[in-house]
């Protein structure tokens, strides 16, 4: 029998400081909070893991409204997606990878074409009735709808499910950190 979650750990990576300047210019992507460089395979390029609040709010920032971002001119590696937020491993995938609080991250998923025209942007917010689900599931890599839609960006964010998020946030901030994002 296959170890599910092993192999889905397997994948999971850490994005990194990008310090010795040894990076692809034409992947990077200049954000307030920093510069991002993801990864291109069949002419998508995707960003994963950018976090999208200030700071990840755990610990005394636990019950209180998002932190604004932090102008940053680091530039960070945006290859692999972050932690899923806490869930049920019995009820869906997403819970098998590695879970935390500090989950509030956003993926993008592009076309690698030269364009002056601006494209439309679909932000996904994953389903799962704030139980479960996350943009970690491999099932929610958007590679092959922008392959066969490259006039498209996609943009997918996490949320807190309900087993952390009753135990920080009232549900309508739940609105606040999407809105960041």
């Amino acid at each position: 029998m296959i170890d599910e979650k092993a192999l889905l750990r397997a994948q999971y990576g850490e994005n990194k400081r990008i310090t010795d300047g040894n990076y692809d210019k034409s992947l990077a992507v200049k954000c307030v909070n920093g510069t991002f460089v993801g990864k291109k395979t069949e002419n998508i390029i995707s960003y994963r893991g950018i976090p999208f609040v200030g700071k990840q709010p755990v610990g005394e920032l636990r019950w209180k409204a998002p932190v604004d971002v932090v102008p940053d001119d680091g530039v960070y590696e945006a290859y692999h997606n972050a932690k899923s937020a806490y869930g049920n491993e019995n009820f869906e995938i997403g819970s098998l990878f590695y879970l935390s609080e500090d989950c509030l991250y956003l993926n993008v998923w592009k076309a690698d074409e030269a364009s002056a025209n601006k494209k439309p942007v679909m932000v996904w917010i994953h389903g799962g009735a704030f139980e479960a689900g996350g943009t970690v599931d491999p099932m929610f890599d958007c590679h092959n709808f922008v392959k066969e839609n490259p006039e498209v960006i996609v943009v997918t964010i996490a949320y807190r499910h309900r087993f952390s998020y009753r135990l920080q946030q009232r549900r309508n901030e739940f609105l606040r950190f999407q809105f960041r994002a």
